[in-house]
């Protein structure tokens, strides 16, 4: 995060955190987590498949629906890493 301490205009749109993490991963080699309204499935997998970061943090959607990564999970049908006791609510 850009940690928006500064009274700035920002054009939040998802994803609009990545080109600072890229930037930090490839100027440093640390690795870096992505932030910025990472709301969806696509946009996440986008992130880490596009060498933008190395992690997703999805905060806010987290809180919204605590269930988010699950049915990430099985929209791609990757079932197998939904605990079981879950499995009947899909």
């Amino acid at each position: 995060s850009s940690g928006g301490l500064v009274n700035a205009p920002i054009n939040a749109y998802p994803g609009y955190m990545l080109e600072f993490a890229r930037r930090i991963r490839e100027t440093t080699s640390y690795p870096t987590i992505g932030v910025g309204l990472l709301n969806n499935g696509d946009i996440t997998n986008m992130a880490i498949e596009n060498g933008n970061c190395d992690l997703v943090a999805c905060g806010r959607e987290l809180l919204r629906n605590p269930n988010f990564l699950l049915n990430i999970a099985h929209e791609r049908s990757r079932d197998d890493l939904i605990p079981k006791s879950y499995l009947r609510a899909y």
